[in-house]
């Protein structure tokens, strides 16, 4: 195993690119940096690990390169691991890594074809493109831009802004503060609870739910081509009375049930 470890105070961004194998990350109190990388003994020794300044603070960088014949077969057995400082930045890119990070982290930028990702919390915006593979992420604070080709997204608490395209795979956010946009060729969408903004969502199949927040007014537009439409809610052209935050719900399926209830 090769471990390097650095002094990084101040705002810290971590670099990492793998092709496969498995990322941990964990955002602990301290200043200090330790990375630790698994893999066969040349991929170890080839590995780019290094510190570099960024603006008033650091970057450290992780970078396995892709390999052919041999060397390639093995890249399923690389495993980093990085102990970082709390509210760091994080930037990621592999092919089929799977992805976990636990603690507190800053803004999130994640480039994958396959393989699960998991954060604890995000307390910028969090960017994911990936192509297959689960999407677990239980709070961010900041807005969210996901796109996937298949593979089920879950939010637990989302602050800001959510804007989501899947071909397939169910989407679940339990709690949002503020406007969504989610575009879907299949798979459920359920939205647990929203508390003001405007809500677009649509999909060509599957079923849609979406839950308002209590004592915050709506607007809805929810219909199905060949799916049942139903509301626990006034469907009118005109908010609902109360001096509460407004909800504006565009639901749109051409298959599949579409709900609206009171969270």
């Amino acid at each position: 195993m090769r471990r390097e470890t650095f002094e990084t105070p101040g705002k810290l961004r971590l670099s990492v690119r793998v092709p496969s194998g498995r990322i941990d990350l964990d955002a602990v109190e301290g200043t200090e940096t330790v990375v630790e990388l698994e893999a066969n003994p040349e991929l170890e020794q080839e590995a780019r690990i290094e510190l570099r300044p960024r603006g008033e603070g650091h970057e450290v960088v992780v970078v396995v390169e892709e390999r052919s014949g041999f060397l390639r077969r093995n890249q399923n057995d690389v495993r980093v691991r990085v102990t970082l400082p709390l509210e760091a930045d994080i930037e990621i890119s592999t092919a089929s890594a799977d992805v976990e990070g636990r603690g507190q982290f800053g803004a999130l930028e994640i480039q994958s074809a396959s393989g699960d990702i998991g954060f604890d919390q995000v307390g910028k915006d969090a960017d994911v493109n990936s192509a297959s593979g689960d999407i677990k992420l239980a709070r961010v604070e900041g807005a969210i831009a996901v796109n996937t080709a298949s593979g089920d997204l879950d939010v637990g608490y989302l602050g800001a802004d959510g804007k989501v395209r899947a071909a397939s795979g169910d989407i679940s956010i339990d709690e949002a503060a503020a406007s969504l946009k989610i575009q879907t060729a299949s798979g459920d969408m359920q939205i647990g609870s929203v508390r003001e903004g405007d809500v677009t969502l649509q999909s060509a199949s599957g079923d849609i739910a979406v839950g308002v927040k209590k004592g915050s007014k709506v607007w809805i537009d929810a219909r199905s081509m060949s799916g049942e439409t139903s509301s626990d809610l006034e469907v009118s052209d005109t908010p609902s009375d109360g001096n509460g935050p407004l909800v504006e719900i565009r639901a749109t399926a051409l298959s599949g049930d579409v709900t609206v209830k009171r969270a």
